[in-house]
């Protein structure tokens, strides 16, 4: 019975798969009830027909709880049983790949504890069929299954690896590195790296999903919205109903006389009539001597004229007679010599060569200096032909000179031939 009734419990939930539009209705629905109790029968089978050994999982619910949960709180509850089989099918192939390859099926089947205690199980609750040993129930279906036909190789332990320093890990990675970058520039760019392009040579509807976008370099005017206005009014009625003012310092402009715009320095930017020695000097003697510039006001130039003139008539009228103003000697130095001699920037107790250029001192050489190594032999011959040069020019001069000191005694043998001068006896 209990049979029967989980065969049509997985008829009528393989019929929701095969139509997923009757699947996917509101919970309210009777379908969707249905579909609810025929799952929660299924899962309560599911979990009583799986041995002991398994039936205490960790975290696993024996039955699924439907009422008053939603769809998120079912899927856990069997989250929770899936976890369990899937830790439960790890250990399992774990086993495999360590023990190697399985026996043959002609080999005699050792039953240990849990595997007695699970044939014991499925007796009891009838899944074995009558008339079957429980020996071809677990040899049904034997292969020779392989580890490696199903997984990758296991990776070597690292521990057993040669220990690397960090010079050969630091130039491994450097290798790696370089690698990469080669990989990368030797392959063929995309199209976007490429410059430009037409629209043959790119795949269809590409220029779709790339990012045109491009920072500017001014910065773009805000965009006035509903939003943006609502928000800035609200921030004027707040600083309005808190009485955040920002208050700014009142400017006053101050009050001057207008004598004193008057009396401001202008500019003056024509040329100086002065000398750029007399303004050097001007210079120089102001920090040497700290005198000080006198700035003269015309005006009071004319006031101090005025009165120099009334003071010397009172002191005339008050003595009854014309005293005469004491002249003032003005010393005015004057240069009786030529212009040029006086603009001559040499000074004049120097000696002609110290004026003269090292050109024309001494003759600039024709080639350049070299060490005897460097000499070619264009170079050996130049020099060679230099020095018997100045060796017929050295012999030349020395035959003149000889030739002046033998002069006297040729005269004197000339003249003892002669007769005019005897030999002293």
């Amino acid at each position: 019975m209990d049979a029967d009734k989980n065969v049509s419990s997985w008829e009528s939930i393989l019929k929701y798969i095969e139509v997923p539009d009757e699947f996917i209705q509101v919970s309210s629905s009777g379908e969707s009830l249905s579909f609810l109790k025929d799952f929660k029968e299924c899962y309560d089978n599911l979990r009583q027909c799986l041995p002991s050994a398994s039936v205490g999982e960790k975290s696993a619910l024996p039955n699924l709880h439907v009422d008053g949960f939603d769809e998120e709180s079912i899927w856990q509850q069997v989250d929770l049983h899936n976890r369990d089989r899937l830790r439960i099918v790890r250990q399992a192939l774990k086993c495999i790949g360590h023990a190697g390859t399985v026996q043959d099926d002609d080999d005699d089947v050792s039953y240990s504890d849990d595997d007695e205690k699970y044939a014991s199980d499925l007796e009891v609750k009838g899944d074995v069929d009558t008339g079957t040993s429980l020996a071809e129930y677990f040899n049904e279906g034997g292969k020779h299954y392989h580890y490696s036909e199903f997984f990758d190789p296991i990776p070597q332990d690292e521990s057993k690896q040669e220990k690397k320093s960090s010079f050969q890990k630091r130039q491994e990675r450097m290798r790696k590195t370089i690698s990469e970058l080669e990989e990368e520039n030797l392959k063929e760019k995309s199209w976007q790296m490429g410059g430009e392009i037409i629209a043959k040579a790119r795949p269809e509807n590409s220029l779709l999903s790339e990012n045109l976008l491009f920072d500017r370099a001014t910065k773009l005017p805000p965009i006035i919205t509903a939003e943006s206005s609502m928000t800035l009014e609200e921030m004027i009625k707040r600083r309005i109903r808190d009485g955040a003012w920002d208050d700014p310092v009142r400017k006053v402009k101050p009050i001057t006389e207008p004598a004193v715009y008057k009396n401001k320095l202008i500019l003056d930017q024509q040329k100086s009539k002065q000398s750029l020695s007399e303004i050097y000097e001007q210079e120089y003697l102001k920090k040497t001597q700290k005198l000080e510039e006198e700035q003269k006001n015309p005006a009071h130039e004319e006031i101090r004229k005025g009165l120099k003139d009334l003071f010397f008539k009172l002191d005339a009228l008050t003595n009854f007679h014309y005293t005469p103003k004491t002249p003032v000697p003005e010393l005015k130095v004057v240069d009786n010599m030529p212009s040029v001699v006086m603009e001559e920037v040499a000074p004049i107790a120097v000696a002609d060569s110290t004026l003269l250029a090292p050109e024309e001192l001494k003759e600039k050489a024709v080639h350049l200096p070299i060490a005897p190594e460097e000499m070619t032999r264009t170079d050996r011959n130049r020099a060679r032909r230099k020095l018997k040069r100045m060796k017929r020019l050295r012999a030349k001069h020395q035959a003149n000179n000889n030739s002046k000191q033998l002069v006297p005694k040729d005269k004197m043998k000339l003249l003892q031939k002669v007769g005019t001068v005897r030999t002293a006896k």
